[in-house]
């Protein structure tokens, strides 16, 4: 009985230490909301050159 007691207590801080307190849970979805708008605003970005190069080629279109 002393040895499964003794394979128990050194499992469960294994199986605590994995579990993430508060603030590192909230350090990490803090991270995560701002790499969602960076990845957001770079594709608002890329769209809005898109559009702009599209507007571009009908007007160079046009003008010939």
């Amino acid at each position: 009985m002393k040895n499964s007691q003794n394979k128990e207590n050194k499992i469960y801080p294994v199986i605590l230490n994995c579990i993430p307190d508060g603030e590192t849970m909230l350090a990490n979805t803090e991270s995560a909301i701002k790499e969602i708008f960076i990845k957001t605003w770079n594709a608002y970005v890329n769209f809005s050159k898109l559009v702009a190069g599209i507007y571009a080629l009908n007007y160079l279109d046009q003008t010939k």
